[in-house]
């Protein structure tokens, strides 16, 4: 009767501990379903962010490599104007040229540097000294914009902090150049009015120093993306 009894209380166990299986795991799909419910969206959001952020890295660096070359010829046209063109300037302007991969036709203008730099030292400050425009002579000079890199800020928060902290840098030194324009063409304006001599050409000397820092910054706008795209 006892060993009888024993197995009656086996199976009374079997019996009782088999709903006790089916509850937890229909508690673990709960919870699964709830883990699951929960961090999907929190997936997806990272998912979404990581997307972007590479979308973001592809047409900044696609918007850089075109102001890289419009800074370049405001570069190259201000030098023209003040006579400075050398080797060295022109080998610098080439080296853009050649690996500029965007939307602006610069064809002729390689072959124009590629025809100076085949020619001599002598050649080359000739041709530098005929292109010198006078005191007070005007060139078109344009602000450059980066829309992208204005309107992506949340995501480039995203990206590397060197790569945040050098796209930074470029817009930063966009900024000056853009000032720098600004009173360059300021300076211009002021050309057409009328006034004494002295004062002529104190309005020529900083038109010209306008002009030149726009060159100068322009220079530096070129060198910071060229430290982008070395990343």
């Amino acid at each position: 009767m006892r060993q009888q009894s024993h197995w009656s209380e086996q199976a009374l166990d079997v019996k009782t501990s088999a709903p006790m299986d089916d509850t937890a795991k229909s508690i673990l799909f709960l919870i699964a379903g709830w883990l699951l419910g929960t961090l999907s969206p929190v997936i997806a959001e990272s998912i979404r962010r990581s997307r972007d952020a590479t979308t973001t890295h592809k047409a900044i660096r696609a918007e850089l490599d075109e102001i890289r070359i419009l800074a370049t010829l405001a570069a190259y046209y201000i030098q023209m104007r003040f006579g400075t063109i050398d080797r060295a300037y022109l080998d610098w302007v080439r080296s853009v040229l050649r690996s500029y991969t965007g939307r602006t036709v610069v064809s002729k203008m390689l072959v124009s540097v590629e025809a100076q730099l085949a020619t001599t030292d002598e050649a080359i400050a000739a041709m530098a000294a005929i292109q010198r425009a006078g005191p007070g002579g005007a060139i078109g000079v344009r602000k450059v914009i980066a829309p992208i890199l204005d309107t992506r800020l949340p995501i480039i928060w995203q990206l590397d902090n060197l790569l945040q902290r050098q796209l930074m840098d470029v817009r930063r030194n966009l900024d000056l150049m853009n000032e720098d324009v600004d009173e360059a063409k300021y300076y211009l304006r002021l050309t057409f009015s009328q006034m004494d001599e002295t004062l002529r050409g104190s309005v020529n000397a900083s038109l010209d120093a306008a002009y030149r820092r726009v060159s100068d910054r322009a220079k530096m706008v070129v060198d910071r993306i060229d430290a982008v795209s070395r990343l």
